[in-house]
């Protein structure tokens, strides 16, 4: 796990791979060749000339290998990822399945998009992606969804996949995806910095930085046939791995009163090392004195500015030094503090709004600068 790895791992992996052999440097834009070719050389010289260790790379596919895997989380939102095992980059296929993954899954007039988010309404976002390595590749779909059951989507997605497969795609459909998977290769080579990636990236998987080229006319010769075939070659009823995060089952909110008779509500999310919190007191405008009007604007500012030990600049330091906030509110019913603080530091943030709640100094010099300052707001 990335916990165990330490800085002596780090660098042993660079000196095994980061070696001339097993690099590959791009220049592209506006640049003098004889000079750049000088730089480069001197560049060089700086690595040893120890050959980069090989890559072994196993595929394991165990009869009773697990298909399903299904994870718990603190989170607002599931997700649901679906996947296929496909040929590399290179393979011929490879071009036909990422139309084919265009037209599932690809933009809201997609397949996919079309029917379950729009029409059914059982995802809020679906889409595809093909994964294209130098080895064997995965063609993967991945839906984000409600709740914790995902039967109904897997169903669904089914049942468009068996469509797809039956009737085939039509003519529109193909040649959206041709557009789009065509754009992508001019929209990335628009800059310098683009093209230079595209081509880096092609030399490292493919050993040829033209392999765009090829890609592309073979693009141009995918037809309604291909389609079909790589669908029910390497999809439709298929094998394929199936993957879920979902939110744990929780009765949150939790309501508690404590023997002074305070009651509080907690309301447990771990999905970010954070907390955040709002104390309330009876008050607001609906109880302003005749006369006093602003009177719990005033009192929640003055729970800022001054402890009987710290004054308001040491207060405000605290909270800085904890990177975390505490602001004062007042409305119709409630008045009092509202705050955000990281996870680690909750009983010093607690601490700290204790002193704020028990220790009020409510100075006078604070209180004419607290006026001063709900006045100046008024006239703004």
């Amino acid at each position: 796990t990335v916990k165990s790895i330490s800085r002596e791992d780090i660098l042993a992996y660079f000196h095994e791979h980061y070696t001339p052999d097993n690099m590959s440097i791009v220049i592209a834009g506006d640049f003098n060749e004889e000079k750049a070719l000088q730089t480069l050389s001197k560049f060089v010289k700086k690595f040893d000339s120890g050959k980069p260790k090989t890559f072994l790379v196993t595929r394991s596919r165990p009869e009773k290998s697990e298909t399903q895997k299904i994870i718990e989380r603190s989170v607002r939102e599931s997700y649901v990822s679906m996947s296929y095992p496909v040929p590399s980059i290179t393979h011929k296929d490879t071009v036909v399945l990422e139309v084919l993954a265009k037209i599932l899954g690809d933009g809201d007039s997609s397949r996919l998009q079309d029917q379950l988010k729009f029409k059914q309404g059982i995802v809020t976002n679906i889409s595809t992606y093909l994964f294209s390595p130098k080895e064997d590749g995965l063609f993967i779909i991945i839906a984000t969804f409600k709740g914790q059951t995902f039967d109904n989507i897997t169903r669904a997605i089914d049942k468009e996949i068996a469509n797809l497969s039956q009737k085939g795609p039509t003519e529109e459909e193909i040649e959206k995806a041709k557009n789009i998977i065509r754009a992508s290769y001019i929209y990335s080579s628009e800059t310098a910095q683009g093209a230079a990636r595209l081509l880096g990236n092609y030399q490292t998987l493919t050993d040829d930085p033209r392999y765009p080229d090829k890609y592309l006319k073979a693009l141009d010769r995918v037809s309604h046939l291909d389609i079909t075939r790589v669908l029910k070659k390497y999809i439709a009823g298929k094998d394929r791995k199936l993957a879920a995060l979902v939110p744990k089952e929780t009765s949150n909110p939790h309501t508690f009163t404590m023997e002074n008779g305070m009651s509080y509500v907690v309301n447990k999310n771990q999905s970010s090392p954070s907390f955040a919190f709002m104390i309330g007191f009876v008050g607001g405008l609906r109880d302003e004195p005749q006369g006093k009007n602003g009177i719990f604007n005033v009192m929640s500012r003055m729970l800022m500015k001054g402890t009987k030990k710290k004054n308001a600049a040491a207060i405000a330091r605290e909270i800085e030094l904890l990177a975390g906030d505490i602001s004062p509110y007042n409305g119709r019913n409630l008045f009092g503090l509202t705050g955000k603080f990281l996870a680690k530091d909750f009983k010093k943030a607690f601490t700290l709004l204790r002193e704020l709640l028990t220790e009020t100094a409510l100075a006078e010099e604070e209180l004419k600068k607290v006026k001063e300052d709900v006045l100046s707001s008024l006239r703004q």
